[in-house]
């Protein structure tokens, strides 16, 4: 009985949070709003709502649909401000800003002027019966609203899908890549991180023995992402007694949190000593730290 009781206080307390929780699915829906010429209703989403309380309706002002756009935008999720000092309308829908002033045939969308209609200059913002009415496909495209109009019933259907994610962005080339000797048959690599604010997931670090980039003969993943420094130990050099002194080549990666990889960077390259010309002293210190 009592573990019944507890099951079903769970499944209660499930369905509760998912009354209040939107799903993904329903936070990326589209939006559709259908009006009519001549009628002081819309429908949105397929429900009936009036325009507003006045019974303004949908009209056709010099061969353009003009409306009472404070209902429509905020059923899409925006806003709408009045400045009366200057009789400007500012309708708000994502990042989106669009300013308009009543008689004027100009706009200006995120600060940037535009003409309302270059065919005809005639439509403007107006106000009628103490509403201000807007143009609505010029209002509506501009800040991203699909519109389609049926002339046979007079529908005017508009429609708004949210983006989804923003596409992975690929990360700039890592910068300023150094390598510097450090003790013995040891490299250390540094390096800066991109210019470009793209989340890092962590860095690979390529060498080569040619300085050609094609000649990749290692890497190596550097997954802390506030490490910009790593160092490579007990590098392989040439066993020939007659060779030089070994270089290695390095170039680094950047990988986004998108798993985006970047251009390479610059190309830095270090060289060791070989075994035999490594002073006494040396060898014995790195015994001392441990790397013999």
């Amino acid at each position: 009985m009592k573990r019944t009781y507890l099951l079903n206080v769970l499944v209660a307390i499930l369905l509760v949070v998912g009354l209040l929780v939107p799903s993904a699915a329903t936070a990326l829906s589209s939006t559709t709003i259908k009006l009519w010429i001549g009628n002081a209703s819309m429908s949105v989403n397929g429900v009936q709502r009036p325009i507003d309380a006045q019974g303004t309706k949908p009209v056709i002002v010099a061969g353009r649909t003009l409306v009472p756009i404070r209902t429509v935008i905020e059923a899409f999720g925006g806003s709408v401000a009045w400045e009366s000092s200057t009789r400007k309308v500012t309708v708000t829908l994502g990042k989106d800003s669009l300013d308009l002033w009543i008689d004027k045939p100009q706009a200006s969308l995120n600060g940037t002027t535009l003409a309302i209609d270059s065919a005809n200059s005639a439509v403007v913002p107006v106000i009628t019966n103490g509403r201000t009415m807007l143009p609505l496909r010029f209002v509506a495209e501009s800040l991203g609203i699909d519109v389609q109009y049926a002339d046979a019933t007079k529908m005017i259907t508009l429609m708004l899908t949210p983006q989804g994610p923003p596409a992975p962005t690929k990360p700039g080339p890592p910068r300023n890549v150094v390598v510097t000797p450090f003790g013995f048959l040891t490299l250390v690599v540094t390096w800066d991180p991109p210019l470009e604010t793209v989340p890092i997931d962590h860095y690979v670090i390529y060498r080569s023995e040619t300085g050609n980039p094609d000649g990749v003969t290692g890497w190596t993943k550097v997954g802390e992402t506030e490490s910009l420094v790593y160092t490579f130990k007990d590098l392989p050099i040439n066993e020939d007694p007659d060779s030089e002194n070994a270089t290695f080549y390095y170039y680094v990666k950047a990988v986004s949190t998108f798993m985006v990889m970047s251009d390479m960077s610059n190309i830095a390259s270090g060289t060791v000593k070989r075994v035999e010309e490594y002073t006494a002293e040396e060898i014995a210190l790195e015994t001392a730290l441990g790397n013999p």
